[in-house]
């Protein structure tokens, strides 16, 4: 494809350099295929073409977003500002690697002759690449704020390398490139009829940022393939940004709660209704008892406010991947309900794990949304682009990448701006992830977002970090269940307590020792009754299972053990077999009595009712929710004998206070022991008082605040508990190994946030503290491997009987069945700390075993983070690695599909 010849030739002075005229600037090139079927690269559309393109998908996308969010964060001029992103192309380094990459670089220096000088040297070694030159021309310019909205539309702030250099400087191509550069951004504000915002805050900047990365992405896609006499129209642009994902919101008016629910709403559900009509966007936190519909309330108040035009779309951030694939078929349901056009608007799933997740979801609801609903056609799949989607659910650690030091972290941003974002369980979060999300919630609210806060053990110091107020609102928020709001722009808190329509109900609580808890749990489910034992290590799960499952099977009693050291297939197994029986609609309930063993998975993402509770002690606020499985639904019928009783496994609290590590046992290394320490004095004060009875709900707020409220008397490590206090608050140490405080924890949280000006992949993103940056490694388990070599081929069978077959260098076959091996190896595949396993496998290793394939979306990174571990013949099966020399001689690793994962030392290490 030839060039246009410039209307006008430019006069070469003696210091001048000469520079083509726009027309002759390419953004792109494209390879097209010859005749006999060969690729070749030829020259694709313009800087302005792409500019124009760029700067109408902008328009286009700020037209979908409410006349609130316009005005908040897309000021006139914001179109334009997407537009002149590329200016920086129009520059003799890029101009001359696009000729050279076209195979009319000779051409190009013979017309130029001074272009000789950029050959083989890096384009960022004078400009810092062309966003470093945009940067400076809008910077010299006086658009400071265009000027970084330019500089970091690949992901990061990229700023000339020469310091001293003005943006007419001969590093940038002298004046005359400069002028051109000029040109360009006249046409473009001639073509978009307006002129660049002057002056911009940091809000605006990031949210324009997004606008003009995500509109770049879309502006470079297929549909804009074009030559350089091709047009830019505005049904293309419609075109594209439609098949992008990106479309009308149409939303159901005057639904009310039992539309969407099919019940009435009960009093808290009521409650926060009333408190969204009267206050609209703002920050919400919903503290009510477990089990009273705090799911349903939060998706009502995001209802109201998508219908009102007050949000963009949804996200709902929970805590862990099992709670976020858990609630996706019910936010399904409501947004199938709530909709006009559901068939527009898939919802994502987002976490580590979602993206073979995701093409599994399509599969099964593809009936009834379209063709943009078909496996690996949706735009949203990237992993940076999946806050883009207007309805999602994930993790909380997508949401706080938009706050962390990540590239691209503003795309996340602009996902995020204006929606209603539910914050569920935020209770469970430790100092470190909280510091994080504190940040998100400042920020989201910049960006006109709706926060809403559910929990059922929230103290009020947390509560007032996440919303705002202050102490003098404290007689107030003693309040439970209780409603606390700030408006958008407003810093005053406003809150409803709710009053319950019945007295609640008691729960008894008492202090044993493991071997009565052990008979205990047997002679209830002797009785009849469903029993929970929760623990809070998987070792000790797997130590008490292993010590009362004998005893089950003699007395017929179903006994289980769950926890997350399973492969993914016994895992869903496990809980499956056990929502069907301790659920809600359980026919089998009363055939014979049961006893469920696990750790922490039980409190918070199975919905399960349990006839009688045993505890290992931990923190009261983690008691309370475990609380929550005892006695879930009123309306089951139980054994006669049956109480509403929870034994807590605990130690005396003189032994508690003088050595915590021995008295709480692994508990001590899992939960703060200050903590565990002022948990064990508040309930045994509770029980003293009481004789061992808990209101519900009305004891919740006064037994959290007896845990966390501070105590001026612990300030100084004076007494046993003052120095577990300065222990929590700035650390110690256990040996060679340093635990870190809630200060050094608070200050490694914000050293993330991405105004530092450092940027890093998202892998490397720390959302959660793991100790000494320790990371998880994936253990694929087979019950058998073989290797085909004449036809090149490796046989796996799996813990289930089946058999996969994987190539070599499995990633680079057609990607539908990548994606189908990659979803099988992972459902046999169970996470586990580094430093139990000596050594990941290498790429090449991986290779060679076809486990590339679950890598089939990304690039060979150099250590592979999974190991392939085949079963022996004993029981449960020791674990032997496949692929790599040398079997660890420091752990024993072992699994059954009773125990899980066990890794053993000869001192016997905590797993």
């Amino acid at each position: 494809m030839r060039f246009k010849r410039p209307e006008t030739v430019r006069q070469e002075s003696a210091t001048a350099i000469k520079a083509p005229s726009l027309d002759e600037c390419l953004a792109k090139s494209m390879e097209v295929f010859t005749e006999s079927g060969k690729p070749q690269c030829v020259a694709g559309c313009t800087v302005e073409q792409h500019c124009v393109a760029v700067g109408q998908i902008a328009r286009t996308l700020i037209s979908f977003f409410p006349a609130f969010l316009v005005n908040l964060l897309f000021p006139r001029g914001s179109a334009l500002t997407a537009a002149v992103h590329d200016c920086g192309k129009v520059s003799p380094q890029f101009f001359y690697k696009i000729q050279n990459a076209v195979g009319q670089g000779e051409e190009a220096l013979r017309k130029y002759p001074y272009l000789r000088k950029y050959m083989g040297r890096s384009a960022d070694e004078f400009t810092g690449m062309h966003m470093g030159v945009g940067y400076a021309t809008l910077r010299g310019l006086k658009y400071q704020g265009c000027a970084e909205v330019s500089g970091q539309h690949h992901g990061y702030l990229c700023k000339p390398n020469i310091l001293a250099g003005s943006s007419d400087s001969e590093s940038f191509g002298g004046p005359e490139w400069e002028k051109l550069r000029e040109e360009l951004i006249n046409r473009l504000s001639d073509f978009f009829r307006e002129k660049l915002p002057g002056s911009l805050n940091a809000t605006q900047i990031c949210a324009l940022s997004g606008l003009t990365c995500v509109s770049d992405w879309i502006g470079s896609g297929s549909y804009f393939e074009l030559g350089s006499d091709d047009t830019i129209t505005q049904d293309l642009v419609n075109k594209a940004v439609a098949a992008a994902g990106f479309r009308k919101l149409r939303v159901k008016p005057g639904l009310e709660f039992r539309d969407i629910f099919g019940f009435e709403p009960n009093a808290v559900q009521s409650a926060l209704q009333g408190q969204c009509r009267s206050i609209g966007r703002g920050v919400y936190a919903l503290e009510a008892p477990m089990g009273i519909g705090k799911t349903e309330a939060a998706l009502y108040t995001a209802y109201q406010l998508l219908s009102s035009g007050q949000a963009t779309g949804i996200y709902f951030a929970l805590p862990t991947k099992l709670t976020s694939d858990r609630i996706y078929d019910r936010f399904l349901c409501f947004m199938r309900k709530i909709l006009i056009n559901p068939e527009d608007f898939f919802p994502m799933l987002l976490h580590s794990d979602s993206a073979l997740q995701m093409r599994e979801l399509r599969k099964k609801y593809l009936i009834g949304f379209g063709a943009e609903g078909a496996p690996g056609n949706s735009w949203f799949s990237s992993s940076k682009r999946g806050l883009l989607a207007r309805f999602a659910v994930g993790t909380i650690d997508q949401a706080l990448l938009a706050v962390m030091n990540v590239k691209h972290a503003f795309v996340r941003d602009f996902g995020l701006a204006g929606k209603a974002v539910i914050l569920d369980e935020v209770h469970s979060y430790d100092v470190y992830t909280g510091t994080l999300i504190k940040e998100l919630i400042d920020r989201l609210t910049a960006l006109g977002s709706t926060v809403i806060i559910l929990s059922a053990t929230l103290t009020c110091s947390k509560k007032r970090q996440l919303v705002g107020g202050s102490a003098a609102d404290e007689a107030e928020d003693e309040s439970y269940p209780l409603i606390s709001c700030r408006k958008t722009d407003d810093s005053g808190i406003s809150v409803c307590p709710v009053s319950l329509p019945c007295a609640g109900s008691r729960m008894s609580f008492s202090f044993h020792c493991e071997e009565d808890c052990l008979n205990e749990a047997l002679e209830r489910a002797r009785s009849g009754q469903q029993v929970l034992w929760i623990e809070n290590t998987v070792r000790e799960s797997q130590k008490i299972f292993r010590s009362i499952s004998p005893a089950c099977l003699s007395g017929r009693i179903e006994c289980g053990l769950l926890h997350s050291k399973f492969i993914q297939t016994d895992r869903f197994a496990k809980e499956n077999r056990w929502t069907s029986v301790l659920g809600k609609s359980s026919s089998e309930r009363n055939e014979k009595g049961r006893i469920l063993v696990g750790t922490q998975v039980l409190e918070q993402s199975l919905d399960i009712d349990a006839d009688f509770m045993v505890s290992r002690f931990a923190p009261s606020d983690m008691l309370l929710q475990r609380s929550g499985r005892l006695w879930r639904h009123d309306f089951l019928k139980r054994p006669e004998s049956a109480r509403r009783e929870m034994w807590l496994i605990a130690p005396e609290q003189e032994d508690a206070e003088s050595n915590p590590q021995k008295a709480f046992g692994s508990s001590a290394s899992v939960y703060s022991p200050y903590v565990l320490c002022r948990s064990l004095e508040a309930l045994k004060n509770k029980f003293r008082e009481s004789g061992g009875r808990i209101e519900m709900p009305g004891d919740i707020r006064k037994l959290l605040e007896a845990t966390y409220q501070d105590r001026e008397e612990d300030h100084s490590a004076d007494t046993p508990a003052g120095k577990l206090y300065m222990e929590m608050l700035y650390g110690k140490s256990i040996g060679s190994r340093h635990v870190p405080g809630i200060k050094e924890l608070r200050s490694r949280a914000l050293s993330h946030i991405s105004d530092n000006g450092v940027f890093i992949n998202d892998d490397d993103a720390v959302t959660r503290y793991s100790p000494d940056g320790e990371s998880e490694t994936g253990i694929i388990i087979v019950r058998e491997w073989s290797y085909d070599a004449r036809r090149k081929l490796n046989f796996y069978r799996l813990m289930d009987g089946r058999v996969i077959e994987i190539r070599p260098n499995s990633r680079f076959e057609i990607k539908d069945n990548a994606a189908d091996l990659a979803m099988a190896l992972k459902e046999n595949t169970v996470m586990c700390r580094s430093h139990f396993l000596e050594g990941l496998m290498t790429v090449c290793e991986a290779c060679r075993f076809g486990l590339d394939c679950l890598y089939y979306r990304k690039d060979q990174d150099q250590a592979f983070p999974f190991l392939l571990m085949q079963a022996g013949d004993d029981y449960p099966s020791t674990l032997r690695r496949v692929g790599m020399v040398g079997q660890p001689d420091r752990y024993e690793i072992r699994y059954s599909r009773h125990l899980g994962l066990e890794i053993n030392k000869i001192d016997s290490e905590q797993l």
